[in-house]
């Protein structure tokens, strides 16, 4: 049972150590539809770097549960247009075009 704990926290500390942390403005936000229908909306931000490559985010949502995903991006157009900075955290896991998920989106005025 020891054991089973001391791996389960060793993972949990490994994926939040690896997971990156940025501040910065946002370059690019790039929107298009998933094969299955959800929403995948794609971030820039400038002269950062993420546990990827590049200094690309990702985040999807889908219309029928779309959860954070209308409020990100909001919050990425308006800081965006305003040329103000987001703090985005990455979960640490990198997508099939090297891209990190999201994890969270806070904006900064």
């Amino acid at each position: 049972m020891n054991k089973i704990v001391f791996a389960l926290i060793v993972a949990l500390t490994s994926t939040a150590a690896s997971a990156s942390f940025n501040t910065a403005r946002v370059v690019t936000i790039r929107v298009n539809t998933t094969t299955n229908g959800s929403v995948r909306v794609s971030l820039e931000l400038a002269s950062v770097s993420t546990n990827c490559t590049g200094s690309w985010y990702s985040y999807e949502y889908s219309n029928s549960a779309p959860g954070s995903g209308p409020v990100w991006t909001s919050i990425l157009l308006a800081a965006q247009a305003r040329q103000r900075e987001v703090a985005v955290q990455g979960n640490g896991n990198c997508d099939p075009h090297s891209i990190e998920t999201v994890t969270y989106i806070d904006s900064l005025d």
